[in-house]
């Protein structure tokens, strides 16, 4: 992989946010190839993630903050009552794929 410009300014773009582990990954990376990340812009932070949680970026800003449920598998309340998984949107494909 090649260097960036010190010069140049980067956006990270992330689509949700729950703990912001594959953003700070981008931003590392970024940042050892010696680009500037100016901020990072998200469609939804569902983890409450803050710029300190991504090794501090500039600035964090999300269209849509969400506090949205996350259950451990065996302990989820939902698997409980046998309310399906959802397998048409999330990683409820590669859940239950695990799961077998």
């Amino acid at each position: 992989m090649t260097k960036s410009s010190p010069e140049k300014k980067i956006l990270v773009v992330e689509d949700v946010l729950t703990t912001g582990d594959s953003a700070r990954k981008v931003i590392e990376v970024t940042r050892a190839l010696e680009g500037k990340v100016v901020g990072l812009g998200v469609l939804c932070n569902r983890g409450k993630v803050t710029e300190a949680d991504v090794i501090s970026v500039p600035r964090l800003t999300a269209l849509l903050e969400v506090e949205l449920a996350m259950y451990d598998a065996k302990t989820c309340p939902l698997c409980e009552q046998d309310i399906p998984i959802n397998t048409d949107v999330g990683k409820g494909r590669e859940f239950l794929a695990k799961q077998r």
